[in-house]
């Protein structure tokens, strides 16, 4: 009886706990200066949904920040629409059918002031046309279709296994001028033989212009059709 006694207390004293430090939080929200918010604005397509997503990130401080909520009547828009918060992830995003090429995302502080800045869609790109890389010739040379990286862009590549997705690896690319991956040899031999899938996608990310005095970025990111290539 008392083991049950005990537990029940502690219950309640978890959940005390949990509500203070919520509304602990709140306040701060609420009583943050407005010139402290740091914001990161995101346009992102995905051609294997043909989906579009607008997100916002407001940060307390710095990129290093605790991401929060903004308190009405602050709110974030990209195009004219309002952006909804989506708090299991603490951002607003908001989905749009299809390819959005560019838009302007418009923040409005608690004290009415707005803060304007327009983004564009980094340009398409898709995987090579190729069905088989063989880890024996060693280290392989991935190019992509599409544009070279220009200043401010980077590329990356995931391929894993299609039937146990968890062995995988990962490539970059940040150098300008170049459109393509160096699969290196060590790398490919940690992957399975078999099909495997390959995820590309491309992006650009480059200061803010209308901001606080804590700053902000801008990001649009592109992912191409995934493709599957047969490794052995």
């Amino acid at each position: 009886m008392k083991k049950i006694v005990n537990s029940t207390l502690a219950v309640i004293f978890f959940v005390a706990t949990a509500l203070c430090l919520t509304s602990c939080d709140r306040e701060k929200i609420i009583d943050v200066n407005q010139d402290r918010i740091y914001a990161e604005y995101e346009l992102y397509y995905d051609k294997n949904e043909n989906k579009t997503y607008a997100s916002a990130v407001f940060k307390l401080g710095d990129v290093l920040g605790t991401q929060v909520q903004l308190t009405d009547p602050s709110e974030v828009t990209f195009n004219g629409d309002v952006i909804p918060f989506a708090p299991v992830f603490a951002y607003y995003r908001k989905e749009y059918p299809g390819l959005v090429g560019s838009g302007t995302f418009i923040f409005k502080d608690l004290n009415g002031k707005s803060y304007t800045n327009t983004v564009k869609m980094v340009d398409a790109i898709s995987n090579p046309t190729i069905d088989t890389i063989k880890k024996s010739l060693g280290t392989y040379t991935y190019n992509w279709v599409g544009g070279k990286l220009k200043a401010n862009e980077s590329a990356g590549l995931t391929i894993n296994h299609i039937a146990n997705p968890v062995i995988f690896q990962f490539f970059q690319q940040e150098t300008v001028g170049t459109n393509n991956f160096t699969l290196y040899s060590l790398q490919l031999n940690l992957l399975l033989s078999g099909i495997n899938n390959c995820q590309f996608d491309k992006k650009i990310e480059y200061p803010a212009t209308g901001v606080t005095s804590a700053g902000g970025k801008i990001r649009s990111k592109y992912k191409a059709l995934n493709k599957s290539v047969y490794i052995k």
